[in-house]
């Protein structure tokens, strides 16, 4: 249900976009056909080993233009992007369900636990384990 209700979000974003005139950010890279295709691998499917040649071909784009149409388009490179999307989710996975660390950095595409402790360490200032504390702790007050 939740992956349906991410499609469906993202359908409705498209709509909006086809109406609206966007400058540069996540809303005029989903209204450029190319990167959107790629943008869609990447939401519905974190945890496959991305890699850029695979990502340029769902865009049909060449590695060196999808890099930098990406980057013009969303200001950050394409596995920038991703990690922030993963990063984002597992937050999401973290507070709605009881999965233990392991198996959400699994979801999203990391296969030891100790690099995505690091990583999410690195980008939200805390593990994932204090994170998830915290947050249940603020929502239970």
């Amino acid at each position: 249900m939740g992956r349906l209700a991410e499609v469906v979000f993202i359908l409705i974003i498209r709509a909006y976009i086809e109406e609206a005139e966007v400058g540069q950010g996540l809303l005029r890279a989903m209204k450029d056909p190319r990167t959107s295709a790629s943008l869609n691998c990447m939401h519905t499917a974190p945890e496959k080993g991305w890699t850029l040649d695979q990502l340029a071909a769902a865009a049909g784009m060449s590695r060196s233009l999808y890099c930098k149409e990406f980057k013009t388009l969303l200001a950050e490179t394409p596995l920038a992007y991703l990690t922030g999307w993963r990063i984002l989710t597992s937050k999401e996975l973290l507070l709605e369900n009881k999965e233990n660390i392991s198996e959400i950095a699994e979801k999203i595409g990391y296969q030891s636990e100790a690099a995505f402790n690091r990583l999410f360490k690195s980008k939200v200032g805390e593990t994932p384990a204090v994170y998830r504390k915290q947050m249940l702790a603020a929502q239970n007050t």
